[in-house]
């Protein structure tokens, strides 16, 4: 059962080791994950409409509530998969990802993470290494319905086979990049739950990796297509904070060719705060 936040909550930890990697798969093979009114983000190439998966494998090192000191912070791996999804808010269309599921190897973040949060915390052990040229995490659902083996080095282009859906490696990136904000609709469908991230972007570090493994379990276990990697990229070490409780009205029924209404902003947003920037 999910326990609302009275007010936004920010938290701040380090990210190190971290790994993105964006897999495609036919949009209508993983629409009914989705609830309404979120919609996939799609491409459309070669009579196909696609759908893309971002998943990320990263440790997260002393995770705690922003301003507490570092020795109180927990530690943990945090392995998330999400699908890129679009809706039509209050203010506007808003683009960003959806969680389908996380594995966490603490058990105080899947026990106190889980109940305020829609990341979908479930209990994993991990195991891994990495050096500058090369990372490999192992994980071990609690449920086995999400094991995953990756393995990813430093390569000259990194992992790129988008099998000819995007013109160039750079429109490709663009397309897929990384949206710093989450959402779920609560009950009713007409409010939208926000988790956002904020980061210094001048440190902001991402580079293509090769995958050289990438076996995952979960796309079994729900009954979806094993979706194909087309993009991993390598996140150099970096500091995170992230917000969880901000909400925002969701406009469920806008008319073709009409925009949707700029008014009122999203319950819990600063005049003049932090800004989100898409990597």
């Amino acid at each position: 059962m999910r326990i609302p936040l009275p007010f936004p909550v920010s938290m701040q930890g380090v990210l190190d080791p971290c790994l993105l990697v964006s897999l495609k798969t036919p949009a209508e093979a993983v629409e009914h994950l989705i609830p309404p009114p979120l919609r996939l983000m799609t491409h459309d190439a070669g009579g196909e409409r696609w759908a893309f998966w971002n998943v990320v494998v990263c440790r997260v090192e002393r995770m705690r509530p922003l301003g507490v000191p570092r020795v109180f912070g927990v530690s943990y791996a945090h392995i998330a998969y999400r699908l890129m999804v679009e809706t039509d808010t209050a203010r506007g269309p808003m683009s960003g990802l959806y969680f389908i599921r996380s594995d966490a190897d603490s058990s105080p973040i899947v026990t106190f993470g889980d109940p305020v949060s829609d990341f979908r915390f479930r209990r994993c052990r991990a195991s891994g290494a990495s050096d500058r040229s090369r990372v490999r995490s192992d994980v071990t659902s609690a449920d086995a319905r999400a094991d995953l083996t990756i393995e990813a080095s430093e390569g000259d282009e990194g992992t790129w086979d988008d099998g000819g859906l995007f013109a160039s490696p750079q429109a490709m990136r663009r397309a897929l990049k990384y949206r710093p904000v989450s959402m779920a609709p609560d009950a009713t469908g007409r409010v939208l739950r926000l988790a956002e991230v904020f980061r210094e972007e001048s440190e902001w570090d991402e580079q293509p990796v090769r995958l050289e493994q990438w076996n995952a379990t979960l796309f079994r276990s729900l009954g979806v297509p094993e979706p194909e990697p087309v993009l991993a990229t390598r996140v150099a070490r970096i500091d995170y904070r992230w917000r969880l409780g901000r909400t925002c009205r969701l406009f469920n029924r806008r008319p073709s060719g009409v925009s949707g209404s700029l008014a009122p902003a999203c319950a819990g947003e600063q005049e003049g705060g932090p800004q989100h920037r898409y990597r």
